[in-house]
């Protein structure tokens, strides 16, 4: 199966734009410039946004060995699946929990970034159902109707929510499904693409970055929040990432700087799990010198990075090793 080259690269920048938007550095608000940079920064960060895209390539994952009509090996499907994802999200449960292990509940599965978890899970298992739907009514009516749904579930629930994930376990997943959807009619487009319109690629990374701070802008100082934007902003996604597909068709894959940041994507997932729990040891256990806020920044955010490699060297890759023992040959990306 031919690989997808710049994904895993895109992984590690919506991975490193969650982390961003979350460990917020500590900023000198006394003058005007100090003012300024923290508005900035406070703006160009939209964590919500990037998840919309982890879901899109979710979906473009799940979906490409199958882009050609190619059964589901239903077992070895959910056991690769359940045991890739499941392994690596239970022991960061526990560790969203440390130290207060003796309440230990799931609710705050909506109230951190474990949510959206729940969601991919829920779209792992009913994606062969979604499969046999699309081969009975096709790919636009299912779409349309699943953002007709979307959009009903936030109208009737919760007219005025302002984040994403205000729906609960039941229904956060309704929300996010057209995001996924539309990964999976991309990846049926995907073998069409050419490369003889990215050399404005920069131009549509721009596009996707100024409409995620736009989306943040509505949420915070608006009464239109995250689930009236953001499921249109995956309608930007899918025509940003085809461009991204044809462009890195052709981008020299034996470039350093390529290289590394294909490599860090391997464990975004790592670094999207650990980087709260990581950030909470390190603030409440590790007492540094005051260095400026700059340098203190950037040593949480080094713990934070080492915390995550570590925690895909001893969880999240034997994960992976595991699930490839029920991996046919038509291998499943991502």
């Amino acid at each position: 199966m031919r690989k997808v080259y710049g994904l895993d690269l895109i992984r590690f920048v919506c991975a490193a734009w969650v982390v961003f938007g979350h460990l917020v550095p500590s900023i000198d608000t006394s003058t005007a410039i100090g003012q300024l940079a923290k508005s900035t920064y406070a703006v160009s960060f939209s964590g919500a946004s990037a998840v919309i895209i982890f879901f899109v390539i979710s979906g473009f994952c799940i979906h490409y060995p199958h882009r050609d009509g190619r059964p589901v090996d239903l077992s070895s499907y959910y056991l690769r699946r359940y045991l890739r994802i499941g392994i690596p999200m239970v022991v960061a449960i526990i560790l969203h929990q440390f130290p207060n292990l003796t309440s230990f509940n799931l609710h705050f599965f909506q109230q951190s970034v474990l949510w959206s978890l729940q969601c991919e899970l829920v779209y792992y298992t009913i994606y062969p159902t979604l499969l046999l739907i699309k081969n009975r009514f096709g790919w636009t009516k299912l779409l349309i109707s699943s953002f007709i749904i979307s959009y009903a579930i936030i109208i009737i629930l919760n007219a005025r929510a302002g984040d994403y994930a205000s729906y609960g376990i039941a229904f956060n997943w309704v929300l996010g499904l057209p995001c996924w959807l539309l990964g999976c009619r991309l990846a049926e487009k995907s073998d069409g693409l050419t490369a003889s319109d990215v050399s404005n690629i920069w131009n549509w990374r721009l596009a996707v970055w100024l409409v995620s701070c736009f989306c943040l802008l509505l949420r915070f100082h608006s009464p239109i929040g995250y689930p009236y934007t953001l499921n249109l902003f995956a309608i930007l996604v899918v025509f940003w990432l085809q461009k991204e597909i044809a462009y890195f068709r052709l981008f020299d894959h034996s470039n350093k700087t390529f290289l590394l940041l294909e490599w860090l994507g391997t464990w975004s997932y790592s670094i999207y799990l650990v980087h709260i729990p990581a950030s909470n040891f390190f603030e409440a256990y590790l007492s540094l010198p005051q260095l400026g806020y700059f340098l203190n920044w950037i040593s949480l955010l080094l713990f934070v990075l080492t915390a995550s490699y570590l925690f895909y060297i001893l969880v999240e890759k034997p994960s992976h090793r595991l699930a490839r023992r029920f991996r046919r040959k038509e291998s499943i990306l991502g």
